[in-house]
C-alpha cells in the first residue's frame, strides 16, 4: 500500500505541477472537445503566462523547499515524478494548458455514485505529441521500479487507442479497489484526455464530429465574473436538480438553527467563481453569487470573522510584522455576490517557505488565534486545535463518492 500511495503522489503531483506553472482567458479550440455540455465546474489554466511570471521562481523554489521538508518521501516523490516525465519524454515546460470539465447531475446525494457514471474529463495540451504507447510505457517502468503489476487493458473507439486502467486491487496485498480509468491522446497526439469512459469517450465524439459546447451555453453569466487578466479559473454552476440535492443536506435547523441557516444560504448558491493571475505577485478572487442579498450579508459576515478574522490574526502573530498578504486579504460584497480577494507577494512566499518544519517531520495546521503566543482574537480558546480523530477502517471496495444528506 506504502507503494501504491508513492506512485499516486507523483502521479498527483505531476498534475499538480502542471496547473501551477499553468493565461490566456479562454481555452484553445484544442480543449474544446473537453468541455461537457451542461458541466456544473469547469476548471482553466494557460501554463505558458504563468510560467513566465516573475513570481514563479520564487513558488517553484518554495515547492522545492516544501518536497525537502518531507524528508525521503518528499525526494521519492520527487524521483517519481521525474521518471514519469522522462518515460513520457516531456518535461515541464511541456505543458501548455489544461481545461477540466464535469456534470455532478449524475451524483446521489447519500447514497453511492460510480466514478465510471460520471461524465467528467481532463485535456491537457501538450507541447510535443504524448501517444498511448508512451503513456504505458510509463506505467510499465513505475510499476517495475514498485516491483507489482497495474491492470492495463488496451481498447479502442472510434478508430482511437484508449488505455484503460481496470477496477480492482493494484497489489496483492492492497485493501483499495481503484475506479477505472481511460488514458487517451487524440489529433496530433498532443491532446491528452483522462477520465471516466464517457467522459473520455463523449470528447472523442465531439471532436470527432467538430460540435463543440461553448463555455457561455455551459456557464453562463458566471463567466463575466471572471476576473480580468486571469491566466486561471476554476467555476462552479449548479444546475437547479443539483441545487435542490444540496439542499436536502442541511443539518436539522431544530438541534442547529446557526449552522442550518448558514448552510441554507451556501447550498443556494448560484454560481462560485475562483480566479487567479500571477504576474510580480500571486493574485486570487473567489466570487459566490448566492440567492439573495440577505444571504449575501450573512455568509459576509462569516468570511469576516473567521477567515479575514482569524486569517490575518495568525499571519501577524507568525510573521510578527504586518507583511502584504495580510492587507491583501479583503472582502466586499455587491447585492447577492461576496467577493475575497487576495496576493501573496515573494515577501509572503519567502515568509511561508520560514515556516517549513524540519526535515521529515510533518507540519501543523495553522491553530488560528489559538496559538501559543496569544495573538489574535480567541487566543487560547484551543480554536483549530487538532485532536486524534476515530480510526478509519480499511475499504474493501472500489473508491466511491459519497454525500450525505444530513451534516
Amino acid at each position: 500500500m506504502q507503494r501504491q500511495a508513492r506512485r499516486t503522489v507523483a502521479l498527483v503531483l505531476a498534475l499538480a505541477t502542471a496547473l501551477a506553472t499553468a493565461g490566456r482567458a479562454d481555452p484553445s479550440a484544442a480543449l474544446l472537445p473537453v468541455l461537457t455540455p451542461g458541466a456544473n465546474i469547469v476548471f482553466f489554466a494557460d501554463a505558458k503566462a504563468m510560467q513566465a511570471a516573475p513570481i514563479q521562481a520564487k513558488i517553484e523554489s518554495a515547492r522545492e523547499d516544501a518536497q525537502e521538508a518531507a524528508g525521503a518521501a518528499g525526494l521519492d516523490v520527487r524521483k517519481q515524478v521525474e521518471k514519469l516525465y522522462e518515460a513520457l519524454g516531456i518535461t515541464e515546460d511541456d505543458f501548455e494548458s489544461v481545461l477540466f470539465a464535469m456534470n455532478l447531475d449524475n451524483v446521489d446525494p447519500g447514497g453511492q455514485t460510480n466514478f465510471e457514471e460520471l461524465d467528467l474529463a481532463l485535456g491537457l495540451v501538450m507541447a510535443k505529441p504524448v501517444r498511448v504507447e508512451q503513456i504505458k510505457t510509463a506505467f510499465a517502468e513505475f510499476d517495475a521500479a514498485e516491483g507489482r503489476s497495474t491492470p492495463l487493458a488496451e481498447e479502442e473507439y472510434r478508430g482511437v487507442k484508449l488505455l484503460v486502467a481496470k477496477s480492482g486491487e493494484v497489489e496483492a496485498d492492497a485493501q483499495v479497489k481503484l475506479p477505472q480509468l481511460v488514458l487517451t491522446s487524440i489529433g496530433d497526439g498532443k491532446l491528452l484526455v483522462g477520465g471516466s469512459a464517457k467522459g473520455v469517450k463523449a470528447t472523442i465524439d465531439r471532436y470527432q464530429s467538430g460540435e463543440m459546447a461553448s463555455l457561455d451555453s455551459a456557464l453562463g453569466n458566471a463567466r463575466s465574473r471572471i476576473a480580468a487578466g486571469s491566466q486561471m479559473y476554476l467555476i462552479f454552476v449548479p444546475s437547479p436538480s443539483l441545487t435542490a440535492k444540496f439542499g436536502e443536506m442541511g443539518p436539522d435547523p431544530q438541534k442547529n438553527p446557526l449552522l442550518a441557516s448558514s448552510m441554507r444560504a451556501l447550498t443556494g448558491a448560484k454560481s462560485l467563481v475562483f480566479s487567479m493571475k500571477a504576474d510580480t505577485a500571486l493574485a486570487a478572487e473567489l466570487m459566490l453569487t448566492l440567492g439573495s442579498e440577505g444571504d449575501g450579508m450573512q455568509i459576509k459576515a462569516i468570511l469576516d470573522a473567521y477567515v479575514l478574522g482569524l486569517g490575518k490574526a495568525w499571519l501577524l502573530s507568525k510573521a510578527k510584522r504586518p507583511i502584504p498578504a495580510i492587507n491583501s486579504l479583503q472582502s466586499a460584497q455587491d447585492g447577492a455576490t461576496v467577493k475575497l480577494s487576495f496576493a501573496l507577494t515573494e515577501e509572503d512566499v519567502e515568509f511561508l517557505q520560514s515556516l517549513k518544519p524540519a526535515p521529515g517531520r510533518t507540519p501543523q495546521a495553522p491553530a488560528g488565534a489559538g496559538d501559543d503566543d496569544g495573538a489574535g482574537a480567541g487566543a487560547g480558546s484551543g480554536v483549530g486545535r487538532q485532536r486524534p480523530g476515530p480510526a478509519q477502517p480499511d475499504q474493501d471496495e472500489r473508491v466511491r463518492i459519497v454525500i450525505p444528506k444530513k451534516l
